[in-house]
């Protein structure tokens, strides 16, 4: 006969000792914050210390790893958002659950399907999870809360081969007769030329990888942007916060006890999106990489559906052991919308503003590498 749910603990807890915490977890409820003390929320992931081909295979490390936050979310007991038990008569942690379920499917199916060579068919996986109660999804993360892209500044660093000053075209997207020159990035395809922004120049430092280029602060250029204070009709930028907050949300649930459920509710709705977008390359020098299939499907679905105007993302060149504020280095994209056969998207031009270029050297007044500012 089949042992009961009392004697399979009552064995576990006598053989391993270890394994009673891990039998409670599956017959008793935990608070939502609880969640937050588990290892999948310690990203970026990589998989270049996964040494069994099959599971270092992106579909497979996403898919477990997705699997293993949804064991985790199943155990949460229910919680109130805004006072509010359920969202459309639906409690909100199956609410959770079945979003995340629809996310780890298309994520998986829609990586699956660009490996075999099925572009369109890999953006249609991925879209049909979104279309799956979309208006639930997105638009109710709008509602809860506004991610707009604020007054602060923003910056672009680069490299500039000439003798004259660099100018503003320099500093921003490149050229659409240049596009031959646009190679592939995190969120955009090779040939689409988008306008990456960071926080501050430390994480542009990091993302352009300089400091082991072992660039000299004269050849490199810096621009700081921000929303056009002149243009009333675009004070309300959204973008997709696909930030990684887990330092924050630690802080904020675990040490703070906070009692407002909002911010951790939107944080874990989406995090399979989070998860999957922010994961290491394992070799840069490779053309192909794999780690951008879901953040190019993703950057092309906002355009085509405008519910967002950009995305902004956490640096995954950054380790979050390794700096204090990692919750401050972040970047965002901002995909063209007038794509023209040559020029730069008039449409960004005039959403924002841009500082005259300024080489290193000319902020700093002295000549050595670039990695001393790190």
């Amino acid at each position: 006969a089949p042992a009961s749910a009392h004697s399979v603990a009552q064995t576990a807890s006598t053989a391993v000792p270890l394994c009673a915490s891990f039998i409670t977890r599956i017959f008793c409820k935990m608070k939502i914050t609880e969640i937050l003390s588990n290892q999948i929320f310690d990203i970026p992931a990589s998989r270049a210390k996964i040494t069994n081909d099959i599971d270092k295979a992106l579909p497979n490390f996403v898919f477990k790893k997705l699997n293993e936050y949804l064991f985790h979310l199943k155990q949460v007991e229910n919680f109130e958002v805004k006072n509010n038990p359920s969202f459309f008569g639906i409690p909100n942690n199956e609410f959770l659950i079945q979003v995340v379920t629809s996310f780890q499917s298309g994520i998986r199916k829609s990586i699956i399907k660009y490996l075999e060579g099925y572009p369109i068919k890999a953006y249609s996986e991925l879209i049909e999870t979104f279309a799956y109660n979309s208006k639930n999804i997105f638009k109710l993360y709008l509602n809860l809360h506004e991610y707009h892209f604020g007054d602060q500044y923003y910056y672009r660093i680069q490299k500039i081969d000439k003798k004259n000053c660099a100018t503003l075209e320099d500093l921003f997207h490149i050229p659409f007769q240049l596009i031959h020159k646009v190679t592939n990035q995190r969120f955009s395809i090779s040939g689409f030329p988008c306008l990456y922004l960071g926080s501050n120049i430390f994480t542009c430092v990091k993302e352009l990888e300089l400091e082991k280029k072992k660039q000299k602060l004269k050849d490199i250029y810096v621009s700081k942007f921000r929303v056009n204070s002149n243009r009333q009709d675009i004070a309300n930028i959204d973008l997709l916060n696909l930030t990684i907050k887990t330092e924050y949300l630690r802080k904020l649930y675990l040490k703070e006890n906070c009692s407002n459920y909002e911010p951790l509710f939107l944080y874990l709705l989406v995090f399979p999106l989070v998860f999957s977008s922010s994961i290491r390359v394992i070799s840069s020098r490779h053309s192909f990489k794999p780690e951008y299939i879901i953040p190019q499907i993703l950057l092309q679905w906002i355009r085509n559906e405008r519910l967002f105007d950009e995305i902004k993302y956490s640096s995954s060149k950054i380790s979050r052991n390794c700096i204090s504020n990692f919750d401050s280095c972040y970047n965002i994209v901002l995909p063209p919308r007038d794509v023209t056969p040559i020029g730069q998207c008039s449409f960004l031009k005039q959403q924002l503003s841009q500082t005259s270029p300024r080489s290193f050297y000319e902020l700093i007044g002295e000549e050595y590498p670039i990695s001393t500012l790190l």
